[in-house]
């Protein structure tokens, strides 16, 4: 294995030498065998645009610093959302500005500042956070939540009942809360994908919608096309954990770290960072959440991510079961 941060050769089609990806150590926390990571310093890079950009065009991008996560979007020259998620020992602390959405121009909207402060705890354990949201600097709307519950007017909403869970969600619609709430929900898999304590923060952001009958709806995706359409990607292959990556292939966002074998191998393996085997669920083969990821750029430590094993020697789109290893890797395209 080559020492930790070695540096690719630069190849036609991939990374120009100014940003050339640094390849990385990435361990199995198994011991079976080492592997490699093609960092964040070029893997979610798009490759060059044959035309610039349209003007005022959108500008989307999610990328992890020690950690926190760094969210900005932008239309043309103007940012329109700056987010930040942070895993401060045992709290998640997210801070949010959100400029009015484009069709709420010339009316009477103001950006929109939002934190939440949430204990870091794993799936499934209850919720304790504070949120608060506020309009143009005005008077903030504030949410309390102490163990899955909510008080208001000296009554106890319980969050895991669903009648109860919708009345608060009704409550939060009516002010500051709310509306951020909805402006973030989007960008919850990306984040999610880069630093998964992050969930606690999210659990709070769920509550812009409500649950009929009980069932969590679906989450509104993300509108960057790059998650819909990759560039680069591979025809009859799949969109997330599993996808096949290059440095001229890019991982989407819910699925940000590209995976290599070795140093010599150009293709690699989408993935993601994760807290428990569920959030690895891939549409072949079985996702397990038990890969330490080591000497990401801007990331001391390391980043336990998903791994794909083979499952009777069938994996996700057109990865390949390795037999000495029996998990998913990337093939050789030609």
């Amino acid at each position: 294995m080559s020492p930790s941060g070695a540096t690719a050769d630069p190849k036609p089609g991939r990374c120009p030498p100014h940003r050339t990806a640094r390849i990385l150590n990435v361990c199995v926390l198994a011991g079976v065998f080492p592997w490699l990571i093609l960092g964040a310093a070029c893997a979610p890079v798009d490759p060059p645009d044959p035309d610039p950009p349209p003007e005022g065009g959108t500008t989307i991008d999610i990328r992890r610093a020690g950690s926190t996560v760094l969210v900005r979007r932008a239309e043309g020259d103007r940012e329109v959302l700056s987010m930040d998620v942070t895993l401060d020992g045992g709290r998640v602390l997210l801070t949010a500005r959100a400029a009015p959405a484009a069709e709420e121009e010339g009316g009477a909207a103001a950006d929109l500042d939002v934190t939440i402060d949430a204990v870091a705890t794993g799936p499934g354990v209850a919720i304790t956070a504070t949120a608060g949201a506020s309009a143009g600097g005005g008077e903030a709307a504030v949410l309390d939540i102490q163990n899955d519950l909510v008080l208001e007017g000296g009554v106890a909403q319980r969050l895991y009942e669903p009648a109860e869970r919708d009345a608060v969600v009704e409550r939060v619609a009516q002010g500051a809360l709310g509306a951020a709430f909805e402006r973030l929900a989007p960008y919850r898999a990306a984040v999610l994908g880069h630093l998964a304590e992050a969930g606690p923060v999210f659990e709070v952001v769920g509550l812009f919608q409500a649950w009929p009958d009980g069932e969590e709806p679906a989450w509104p995706a993300l509108d960057d096309p790059r998650d819909i359409d990759p560039p680069g990607h591979i025809e009859g292959d799949v969109i997330g954990i599993g996808m096949t990556c290059s440095s001229s292939i890019r991982c989407p966002s819910f699925a940000p770290f590209c995976v290599t074998e070795s140093h010599e191998v150009e293709y690699g393996v989408c993935t993601r960072a994760c807290a428990v085997d569920a959030d690895c669920a891939v549409p072949a083969g079985v996702g397990r959440c038990s890969m330490a990821v080591t000497d990401i750029p801007d990331v001391p430590g390391s980043v336990l991510a998903c791994r794909v094993e083979c499952d009777g020697g069938e994996c996700p789109g057109i990865l390949q079961c390795q037999p000495e290893s029996l998990m998913c890797g990337a093939p050789e395209v030609p």
